[in-house]
């Protein structure tokens, strides 16, 4: 072995060591936090699970609008209106058109919410999301007000998102999200 080569083997050799070390040392905390979080999420749905709704209250799964989890967002300039329909341009400039029916829910956002209000309105919805169903998903309070609307209250030119499963485009939420007055 040539000499100069002895002079590296023992840093190599500290530096192998050390490394070896510190990721043993960073396996055991990423494995106890995953374990400490996992043990904390379980904890909550097992006390969720087991909690029984107080009398009198409503029950979350027909009380508040829920949808299934392959229900998408969409949003754009609406372009046309149809009898059943709303065709909107998306952000990326393709066009798409959804189906309205009459378990779509249509509604107008508005000015923000009163704080103290909206921040009831979220506890309540915490309380009663905790007793539902897990394959739901349930949408949480609106920070503005919600005016509902029609769909002859729509316009061309209005700003919309809606949600609505991809594979049918049926929308089940459309939302108009720039005030009237101003898409006019």
């Amino acid at each position: 072995m040539h000499p100069d080569t002895k002079k590296f083997l023992l840093p190599a050799g500290m530096i192998l060591m050390a490394s070896v070390i510190f990721a043993g040392a960073a396996v055991y905390l990423v494995r106890g936090m995953s374990h400490t979080h996992l043990g904390q999420a379980q904890a909550g749905q097992e006390a969720a699970q087991g909690a029984v709704l107080p009398p009198g209250a409503p029950n979350p799964s027909d009380s508040l609008p829920h949808y299934a989890s392959s229900v998408m967002p969409f949003s754009g300039t609406i372009v046309s209106i149809g009898a059943q329909s709303i065709t909107f341009k998306q952000m990326d400039g393709s066009t798409l058109t959804a189906e309205v029916n009459a378990d779509t829910k249509l509604y107008q956002e508005g000015a923000l919410k009163d704080k103290t209000a909206y921040a009831q309105e979220l506890k309540d919805f915490g309380a009663k999301a905790a007793y539902g169903n897990s394959s739901e998903v349930f949408v949480a309070p609106s920070p503005n007000v919600e005016t509902p609307v029609t769909l002859s209250d729509l316009k061309v030119g209005m700003i919309v998102s809606l949600f609505a499963d991809p594979t049918d485009l049926k929308a089940v939420l459309v939302q108009v999200t720039e005030p009237a007055s101003v898409a006019q």
